[in-house]
């Protein structure tokens, strides 16, 4: 049986276990996802612990998106490497090779749930995380104008300073005013 696993602080009220494992029975796939809460500071024990109990992949969640990114063996896109954070782990001979899927995720729910294929160059993200960054670096290299981001909370204030730091030296696409989005 494959394991994969959904890891975050907390993690507990996830509902991609219950999605995932359904998934997997309908395609009868013999596998478990499992929601795993590894604490920031126990963070690297936990992704030893995992290697460990032989694990295939995992998702990442809240805290850990931007550490997880620093401690993949690899990184097998542009998005994860561009915006200095990992969603999801694929786990091969024990190495750890780290995408993001943020950014693709985001684009194809507006696409899909709104018809709109491209957005305006200049955009506000409500957050400063490791999934505005995929966002707002997606759109950065795409064309978009440097983006805002407001911090919701206020131990968000250092990340929000931080944020937009990385999107300096990606070099626009275009100059339109809107970003393609397929």
């Amino acid at each position: 049986m494959r394991r994969y696993a959904v890891i975050g602080w907390p993690v507990g009220h996830s509902l991609s276990p219950a999605m995932q494992n359904a998934a997997f029975k309908a395609r009868g796939i013999d596998a478990l996802y499992e929601a795993v809460p590894i604490a920031p500071e126990e963070f690297h024990t936990g992704i030893r612990r995992l290697l460990d109990e032989g694990f295939d992949g995992w998702n990442v969640t809240v805290p850990h998106k931007e550490r997880m990114f620093e401690a993949c063996d690899a990184l097998g896109n542009g998005d994860a490497r561009a915006s200095g954070t990992v969603n999801t782990v694929v786990v091969s001979n024990g190495r750890m090779t780290g995408y993001s899927t943020d950014a693709l995720g985001v684009v194809r729910a507006i696409a899909h749930d709104f018809g709109i294929r491209s957005m305006p160059a200049t955009q506000l993200y409500l957050g400063c995380g490791g999934a505005a960054q995929a966002v707002a670096t997606h759109a950065a290299a795409n064309g978009a104008a440097k983006p805002a981001f407001l911090g919701l909370l206020e131990q968000d204030h250092q990340r929000q300073q931080q944020a937009g730091q990385h999107l300096d030296y990606i070099e626009k696409a275009d100059e339109d005013s809107h970003v393609p989005f397929l």
